[in-house]
């Protein structure tokens, strides 16, 4: 299984106090699939996506087809300081040949970052990109 790793960067010269992380995960077991393997091969047992939070700050949720997932800080992030907040969040996956023959047809994963009075800033990072096959 693969787990993902999330930090926070603060690029500014200003002290970031709070701060919140929300990005969606595609649920790899409810995504429609435009191939599907044939045959023998074993799939793998329970779900192809976990998520366990070790803290109270993050929230889980789930539509159709993506978690939704909620970082809160409890601590300013300060100029040029990384928070690694992966752990906390505790998102593991894997992949069948399903998933992997299907990964330019996965959604990537979107998030959006809100911090004191500055807009938000967004971005997405396909799965294709996170991962070294």
């Amino acid at each position: 299984m693969y787990q993902l790793d999330v930090a926070v960067t603060n690029l500014g010269m200003q002290a970031i106090d709070p701060f919140k992380l929300e990005f969606l995960f595609p649920d790899f077991d409810c995504v429609p699939l435009k191939w599907v393997s044939l045959g023998g091969k074993r799939k793998p047992s329970g779900p192809l996506v976990e998520i366990k939070p070790s803290d109270t700050t993050v929230t889980v949720s789930r539509d159709k087809y993506m978690f939704s997932v909620s970082y809160r800080s409890k601590n300013a992030l300060l100029p040029h300081e990384k928070l690694d907040i992966g752990t906390s969040i505790g998102l593991r996956y894997r992949f069948n040949d399903d998933i992997y023959h299907n990964l330019d047809a996965m959604p990537p994963i979107r998030w959006k970052l809100y911090a004191n009075n500055m807009l938000p800033k967004q971005g997405e990072v396909s799965l294709a990109r996170l991962n070294y096959f």
